[in-house]
Parts: C-alpha cells; structure tokens; sequence
C-alpha cells in the first residue's frame, strides 16, 4: 500500500506541501544583498503566485531529485512556485552527489545554467578523499 503509485504521488504531496511552507517562511528564501527587484537583500513573501525568491538553495533534498526531466516532479513544482518569474536573474542552486545529474525538466521552463564541481572548491569528505558533490545552477528559460 504504501508502495503503490497513488501512495507514493500523497506523500510526495505532503512532502512538497511541507518543502513549501519551509522555503516560504520569512528570511528563508531572501536574496543576497542588492541582487533582488527592490534593490534590498530581502524578498516580499507576499504570496502573490508570482514566485518570490530570487535566490533559492537546496541540499539533500534526494526525493525532489527523481525523474527531474519529467515537468510534473516536485522539484519543478515547487521552483515554479518559489523561484521569482520576474527577475531573469533568478536562480536555484541545488548541492547533491554526483551520482545522476539532475536533468532540466522536458518543456522547458528550467534550464541548466552551470555545473560545478565541489572540487573546485577543494571540497574533501571527513576522511580527506576528493568530495562527491556538485553545484547544480538552474534558471528559468
């Protein structure tokens, strides 16, 4: 039961519920200073269905990160939601393994900016080995 599709799209459900009220508590999703539409380094949260994040950073968030070329996963859900659709600049960085990239959704709306390495920023794991993340930079089209 829990296994079945329609068990898995309700607790996806519940999961990008959770994710939304998270990312749009205040301060949350803030962009940096003097990068965002009014020139300060906060974001008005004010729901508006327009996006309000100019900025969004993401880590383990490994559940978001399946199918991602399928427009209809959460991932691009809950970006079109957030991620402001006014400002070209806006973009969404998201820190994973490198295991499978995260591939831009199929119609479009989000493209791959940059791929980044964490060996280039010297990134090592507890043990001193070069890292297994990278940066992954996504923008609207």
């Amino acid at each position: 039961t829990a296994h079945t599709p329609a068990a898995r799209r309700a607790a996806r459900d519940v999961a990008l519920a959770e994710a939304e009220a998270v990312l749009r508590s205040p301060g949350f999703s803030s962009g940096y200073a003097g990068n965002d539409s009014n020139g300060g380094g906060s974001n008005n949260n004010s729901g508006n269905g327009n996006g309000n994040g100019n900025n969004m950073l993401g880590s383990s968030l490994q559940g978001f990160f399946d199918s991602t070329d399928d427009p209809t996963t959460p991932i691009w859900t809950a970006l079109d939601i957030l991620l402001e659709r006014n400002n070209p600049n806006a973009i969404a960085l998201f820190c994973h393994t490198r295991s499978d990239p995260i591939k831009p959704p199929s119609d479009g709306r989000f493209q791959l900016l940059q791929l980044i390495s964490g060996d280039e920023f010297n990134m090592r794991t507890r043990s001193g080995e070069s890292s297994d993340f990278e940066l992954s930079l996504f923008g609207r089209q």
